[in-house]
């Protein structure tokens, strides 16, 4: 996801494009207003399956990207 205007917003969408399970999600944003190098924010992990939603906040010009795969049994 990526906002291109120069104000920060909140994004969100429903996962039920996923299969019926449980997900984790390592989700990887900006963490601090750009300067000459963008910071990043990851490793931060959501859990979650098909019925639920993922959201971020974005900074302007920022943007966000979520790795998500099937939760492994333990």
């Amino acid at each position: 996801v990526v906002n291109g205007t120069d104000v920060g917003r909140s994004w969100s969408t429903d996962l039920s494009f996923l299969p019926p399970g449980r997900y984790v999600a390592t989700l990887y944003r900006d963490a601090a207003p750009h300067r000459t190098l963008p910071a990043i924010e990851t490793g931060r992990e959501f859990r979650g399956g098909a019925d639920e939603r993922l959201t971020a906040d974005l900074m302007g010009g920022g943007g966000f990207v979520a790795w998500i795969r099937p939760q492994r049994k333990p």
